[in-house]
């Protein structure tokens, strides 16, 4: 038996879980990615998850389901919980 489509599109992401008040990181393309999830009051209830690349700072609403193409990855925003989110990262 061979892996279902949704494991088999899953597997060419990396799975970042971002825990709110802190941050999580991963390596895509050489680069060191930030992730932050509701970070110590700080942020846009609007946006509250935050990725840092080279200084750059993107902020994306936390909408289960939704994909976004920011600073050079792919985000899905795979499960959305009040104190975590996980995220499925790739490079574009």
């Amino acid at each position: 038996m061979g892996q279902s489509r949704s494991q088999a599109v899953q597997s060419e992401y990396t799975r970042v879980k971002v825990f709110s008040d802190s941050t999580a990181n991963a390596t895509l393309d050489g680069y060191p990615y930030y992730f932050a999830y509701k970070w110590w009051g700080q942020y846009d209830p609007q946006k509250p998850i935050e990725i840092t690349v080279q200084g750059l700072k993107y902020a994306l609403p936390a909408t289960q389901g939704s994909r976004y193409n920011v600073g050079g990855i792919e985000v899905v925003i795979s499960e959305v919980h009040d104190d975590y989110v996980i995220l499925l990262v790739k490079p574009l």
